[in-house]
């Protein structure tokens, strides 16, 4: 495998994990939210 094609599948790699990570905080600030209305609820 030559040097571009190496930084590519990196770039590629970083840019995957980027898209995760975002998706997962999305997901905790959706949670949370559903938490505190849940809870402002039961009180």
């Amino acid at each position: 495998m030559s040097n571009k094609e190496e930084m590519i599948l990196k770039s590629d790699y970083f840019n995957f994990l980027k898209e995760i990570k975002e998706k997962i905080v999305s997901a905790r600030i959706s949670a949370y939210r559903k938490l505190n209305s849940d809870m402002i609820r039961l009180y």
